[in-house]
């Protein structure tokens, strides 16, 4: 994945520096004006993109997208990573914004209350076949307190096969 954001990274500032730089072609202008001398062609460029391509000139293969992250951070969170930009998660979409559970993992917004591989914070996995309920593995299969699906409790008997048994 990060030699995926690499990559990304190397392909915006290539797009970036060719949109922005104007080289006229010596021949072209010739045969049209042979007398005059060619003016460099200046654009226009806000400050958010120069700090993007000064920090990629900087190789920092992270700072662009951590730079379009803290200026969006929740809009630009699932697609380039949080990065740990402060409130990149908050209220991300597919994540629990009203348990704020949301969370910055390895560049990427998780929801640490149900998810199997961060499960109660980064990179804490829950083992084969179980289940991140409330930021704790169980198996869904046998636990009384989260019998088939989180939240449903066996008021009486065990639960067997994600069914609670009353019988």
């Amino acid at each position: 994945m990060e030699r995926l954001l690499t990559i990304l990274t190397l392909v915006t500032t290539i797009a970036l520096e060719l949109t922005l730089t104007a080289v006229p072609c010596a021949a072209a202008i010739a045969a049209v004006e042979p007398t005059t001398t060619p003016t460099p062609t200046r654009w226009k460029v806000s400050s958010y993109v120069m700090r993007s391509i000064q920090a990629q000139r900087n190789s920092d293969p992270h700072a662009s997208s951590a730079a379009l992250v803290n200026r969006h951070p929740r809009k630009h969170a699932l697609h380039f990573g949080c990065f740990g930009a402060p409130g990149a998660c908050d209220g991300a979409p597919g994540l629990s914004a009203s348990t704020n559970a949301s969370t910055c993992c390895n560049g990427f917004c998780k929801d640490v209350q149900f998810d199997s591989f961060n499960c109660g914070g980064c990179n804490r996995g829950c083992f084969f076949g179980a289940s991140c309920c409330s930021s704790t593995c169980v198996d869904l299969l046998s636990d009384r307190l989260n019998c088939g699906r989180c939240g449903v409790t066996c008021s009486a008997g065990p639960c067997t096969f994600g069914l609670c048994n009353y019988g």
